[in-house]
């Protein structure tokens, strides 16, 4: 996987929090790999677009963030995908289980993950049920481990990648699958903003960062977090632990 040229300059400012409200957050992770042998998601340039191993252990990652008077959670995902149906089955849960209404799944988009059949591997037992309810149960898990907390934003600015959809001079959308020599396309957006929260004491909580680009690296038949999660785990540019 070719490394991305990053250029990021951060400033992480501590909030300050009304003398009435306590911030607090909470955090925590659960282990979302599915078994071997499912369709794998994204393009299907694989031939038999099957799984054949594991490359990476896939995780769900909570933040639940709470000002007093709201909480929200956020749940980061090494999935390619997250439908309505599977953000509607989380959002129940959390509900239940722990009251909080504001729940948001953000996935990394990666094409070496799971497809989320329902019938894989049995429609009796489907792995994406069985995610759907770790997800929430990180969520859950996450609001029960809250502790009185700082937060601070920062933004920078990482220029790779392009827009593929290049419009040709008879106004038509030509897909523009790669652009080794860099030209220039836009509507692009190269901002690169990042939270960062840690306890009252400086000892970091979670960091997450948002940026767009498309993590369809390479074909690995292989469970893989693409390079959201790597930056996670090789850079420690994304935490949440």
């Amino acid at each position: 996987m070719r490394l991305l040229s990053m250029s990021l300059s951060v400033l992480v400012l501590a909030v300050a929090q009304p003398a009435f409200a306590e911030f607090k957050a909470g955090a925590a992770k659960a282990d979302i790999t599915p078994p071997i042998g499912g369709t794998m998601y994204g393009y299907g340039a694989r031939g038999k677009n099957v799984s054949e191993g594991v490359h990476d252990r896939l995780y769900a990652k909570a933040l639940v963030l709470d000002d007093g008077s709201t909480k929200l959670a956020i749940a980061t995902l090494d999935m390619g995908s997250c439908n309505r149906e599977n953000t509607a089955n989380i959002k129940e849960i959390v509900k239940e289980k722990s009251g909080i209404e504001n729940v948001l799944c953000v996935v990394s988009h990666s094409h070496s993950t799971p497809a989320g059949s329902s019938g894989f591997p049995s429609k009796e037992k489907p792995w994406i049920r069985d995610a759907e309810r770790k997800i929430a149960g990180a969520i859950v898990e996450a609001a029960g481990n809250l502790v009185p907390a700082r937060i601070g934003v920062g933004w920078g600015e990482a220029r790779e990648g392009h827009n593929r959809r290049k419009i040709s001079d008879d106004g038509k959308a030509i897909m523009m699958w790669a652009n080794r020599e860099r030209v220039p396309t836009s509507p692009v957006d190269y901002q690169v903003g990042v939270i960062r929260v840690e306890t009252l004491d400086g000892k970091p909580m979670a960091r997450a960062a948002k940026g767009g680009r498309e993590d369809a690296q390479r074909a690995l038949k292989a469970a893989e977090q693409a390079f959201a999660g790597w930056s996670r785990t090789k850079r420690q540019s994304l935490t949440c632990t």
